[in-house]
């Protein structure tokens, strides 16, 4: 949680360099045992947040996959709305079926400004498009009733709302207390299961 506070506010390279748990002597009626810790903490610089620089996106602008991120250029670097922001980027190409890509990440750091900006260089690969949908595990219903509340049929792209859009579906009908779904890859490249 210490960590997580300065990560949050732009101290990137704070450590714990040691802990030290010591006993309290102290007189009290419910017997516990107390101790004192000691946190040393080496806080190093407090950086800002430069921006992303993308290198491969020919089927989103920059602006486009930018749009939902939440970390600002000039801001303290925030390590949460950073890897939020990962996320975010990779979401816009699940969306649309592109499950298959690789994105690789690299911090360059600015010592004299203590600004980092990240480079996002993005490898864009063909869709993906359901083969097959598979129900398992259901006792309580039939299986058309759990399909017509899957936002995807056979042969449609992959898309990651949808699939999170059924889920809160199946969980709406109150049918069902777990609902776990599986996405092996199917009989060819660019082919996936919904399981």
């Amino acid at each position: 949680a210490i960590q997580k506070y300065y990560f949050d506010s732009g101290y990137i390279d704070m450590q714990i360099v040691n802990t030290v748990v010591n006993p309290v002597e102290k007189e009290n009626e419910d017997e516990r045992n107390y101790v004192e810790m000691i946190f040393y903490i080496e806080e190093n610089d407090q950086w800002t947040f430069g921006g992303f620089n993308f290198e491969g996106n020919t089927l989103f602008s920059d602006e486009e996959l930018l749009e939902k991120t939440n970390s600002k250029v000039g801001a303290e670097l925030n390590k949460s709305k950073l890897e939020s922001d990962f996320v975010i980027i990779g979401d816009k190409y699940y969306d649309e079926g592109y499950i298959y890509n690789n994105m690789n990440t690299s911090e360059i750091r600015d010592d004299q400004n203590n600004e980092v900006s990240f480079n996002i260089t993005i490898q864009e690969k063909s869709r993906a498009h359901i083969e097959n949908i598979i129900i398992t595990g259901n006792e309580k219903t039939k299986d058309y009733v759990i399909l017509r509340e899957i936002p995807l049929e056979v042969g449609d792209v992959f898309s990651k709302s949808s699939i999170m859009q059924g889920l809160n579906n199946l969980y709406n009908t109150r049918y069902f207390s777990s609902v776990v779904p599986d996405m092996p890859f199917g009989s060819e490249p660019g082919l996936m299961d919904l399981v």
